[in-house]
């Protein structure tokens, strides 16, 4: 399909959420993504291309019941990597108000690019993520690193 429809199916369980939504195609090496409101996704590869931004705009699901998802398909070649986080990562402050911002974030999705293990991507990332100091976060906190090799 084009679209999803998640709105009135979502709002059955919960007011209203957040959703990333992806299928990784590795014999044409695509993925196909919607968003219901999730921040950007992050791609890049170990072949020297740096991690760049993907549009994930949408309304959070449940808010309303007719709304519908824009798929989306991007190249995912052999080597890359991709980066998908909840808004905790970007908008929670540290105790010094201190945000990973846009230009923190790339730059430590730059330097895990040459990683294999998803693990130690994801902790060289929380690592460098400023509220490391807060017990516990105010939000929920989800960051997913997927390597297609």
């Amino acid at each position: 399909p084009s679209s999803l429809a998640l709105g009135g199916f979502w709002r059955q369980f919960c007011h209203f959420s957040t959703i990333f939504y992806a299928v990784v195609d590795t014999e044409n090496s695509m993925i196909s993504y919607a968003s219901a409101g999730s921040p950007p996704i992050l791609i890049g590869g170990n072949d020297g291309t740096l991690n760049k931004f993907y549009d994930t705009a949408g309304l959070p699901a449940g808010i309303l019941d007719s709304a519908e998802y824009e798929l989306a398909t991007v190249p995912f070649p052999h080597g890359s990597q991709l980066i998908v986080y909840s808004d905790a990562l970007i908008e929670t402050e540290s105790i010094d108000g201190e945000l990973m911002d846009d230009e923190l974030l790339l730059s430590v999705a730059d330097e895990v690019l040459e990683l294999v293990d998803s693990k130690e991507k994801v902790s060289k990332i929380l690592n460098a993520f400023p509220a490391n100091d807060l017990d516990p976060l105010p939000d929920d906190l989800t960051l997913i690193c997927l390597t297609h090799i």
